[in-house]
């Protein structure tokens, strides 16, 4: 597949894969999953090239690129992309933290200097700019800022894939996460010692209309997911 031949889906699985660091995955058939599959969408260079170029430019990146009151952690070298990925993941993580909460004019800012990183990255002032690693990333990237709205970080800390785009008002990737997150509030509140919340008979029927009506939007996603991907025998 070319470049250009690129659908919304795979540039957002692609996206979603790398702010969420499929690529140090704990799980061996996810490293090499995803280093099969997005191999070509990132420069081939040296260690000489990552050591006297990429390594410097990490730095800047991490000195310029800052989030208030967030620290994004250090990464080394990827085994198979070097500090390639790792760079995007930083910025990718920067536009996520933003949209989030609610910053999009600062995210869409960042997301135009992300596109114009891509074009110039790793070349000189009269290098032509065609790889296809390139236009893939370009397209990809540039695809965020229709997205910026639905851009979101699950708010269960346990979370493993916290970077999400939501398809509906929420604030957890799934059902799960918003399990977790409403266990971990009630722990919380026993070791503050706050009052319970006492609902109203309305408030307690309204939420209860929400939870039938998510659980039964989930089951329906689940039976399709399952329609379009039956298991193999």
């Amino acid at each position: 597949m070319t470049p250009t031949e690129l659908t919304t889906k795979q540039c957002r699985d692609f996206l979603i894969s790398v702010v969420n660091a499929v690529d140090r995955s704990a799980t061996p058939h996810l490293r090499s999953y995803f280093a099969r599959l997005y191999r070509d969408w990132f420069p081939q260079t040296d260690a000489h090239t990552q050591d006297c170029t990429v390594r410097p430019y990490y730095r800047e990146v991490r000195a310029w690129w800052r989030l208030e009151g967030e620290e994004i952690p250090e990464e080394e070298p990827d085994e198979v992309f070097g500090l390639h990925v790792v760079v995007l993941r930083h910025k990718l993580r920067v536009v996520w933290s933003l949209a989030s909460s609610g910053k999009l004019s600062e995210a869409e800012h960042y997301v135009d200097r992300i596109n114009v990183w891509l074009r110039r990255y790793l070349c000189g002032a009269y290098d032509k700019t065609s790889e296809e690693w390139r236009t893939r990333l370009v397209i990809a990237t540039g695809r965020l800022r229709d997205s910026l709205t639905l851009l979101k970080i699950c708010e269960n800390p346990d979370c493993q894939a916290r970077y999400f785009i939501r398809d509906e008002q929420k604030k957890y990737c799934c059902s799960d996460c918003a399990l977790r997150a409403q266990e971990l509030r009630r722990l919380e509140r026993i070791r503050l010692k706050l009052p319970r919340r006492v609902l109203t008979a309305k408030a307690k029927k309204t939420i209860s209309m929400v939870q039938k009506e998510r659980w039964r939007k989930y089951r329906a996603a689940q039976k399709l997911k399952k329609q379009e991907h039956p298991p193999e025998h």
